[in-house]
């Protein structure tokens, strides 16, 4: 009766929700290659696996869910989600959103413009004051260029939901440039329906494609949901695979 006794209480201890598999649900914006999602309408890139391993590492399953930008920051606002891929730090962010210390990413912006045109800029923009420039709303493109946007160095600003809006308005001449990251900018043409029809605004001092900002990205945590410990724990696991080299095999492989 003992042993039957000791193995009913060893049974209950292993069933309990103490051994139960852990889940945080997460969202991101629709950003290739960082977060997309695939055919079979999986989200799948470079910040989603990253993610996904730092938290198994942990003993988390990550559950991920891609939206438009706007929404998915409201989500997390609103407590309906644990966390947010893909977020700079800002000040107003970090009253709902812990951050770790190690970022996900380190994005770099470039603007890009029509085939048929030719617009070159200063490294300061200085001779951008003529021009209308697309942003996505409610986007944060790095310290650099928010300074710059605060002394309203472009004769308007247009607005998009997701990036790939940008395209049409580009090519109906909606605007002038567009501001979006290195290689995702490449790649948003055929994901809006359209030929390959933007080129890079290059540099009146090299020639080169001009580098506007620089920002640090995040898999940010709702301080509703999400305890200190555990941003601290998937911090150290950040720290774990980028000394073994997986952040770099990742790059490889959405390069």
């Amino acid at each position: 009766m003992k042993i039957c006794a000791a193995l009913v209480v060893a049974l209950c201890i292993f069933c309990s929700p103490m051994h139960a598999e852990q889940t945080i649900f997460l969202v991101g914006p629709e950003h290739p290659p960082l977060e997309f999602t695939t055919p079979n309408g999986t989200p799948s890139g470079y910040n989603v696996e990253v993610v996904r391993e730092a938290l198994r590492r942990i003993g988390y399953k990550a559950i991920i869910r891609l939206y438009p930008w706007n929404r998915a920051m409201a989500m997390v606002y609103n407590g309906k989600a644990d966390g947010i891929l893909d977020a700079a730090s800002t000040e107003n962010r970090t009253y709902f959103l812990i951050y770790p210390e190690t970022p996900i990413h380190v994005e770099e912006y470039y603007a890009y413009q029509p085939v048929t045109s030719n617009i070159r800029l200063s490294p300061d923009l200085s001779n951008a004051r003529g021009l209308c420039v697309g942003l996505l709303k409610g986007g944060a493109y790095g310290p650099r260029l928010e300074r710059l946007l605060a002394k309203d160095i472009f004769s308007r600003i247009e607005y998009t939901v997701v990036p790939e809006q940008h395209i049409p308005k580009l090519l109906n001449k909606r605007m002038d440039i567009m501001i979006g990251q290195g290689p995702p900018g490449k790649r948003m043409a055929p994901r809006a329906g359209v030929p390959p029809t933007i080129k890079p605004v290059l540099s009146t001092l090299d020639g080169k494609p001009l580098l506007i900002s620089i920002s640090k990205t995040y898999l940010a945590f709702s301080r509703k949901k999400i305890p200190q410990e555990l941003v601290d724990k998937f911090d150290m696991a950040l720290k774990e695979m980028q000394a073994e080299g997986y952040m770099k095999k990742m790059q490889e492989k959405y390069e």
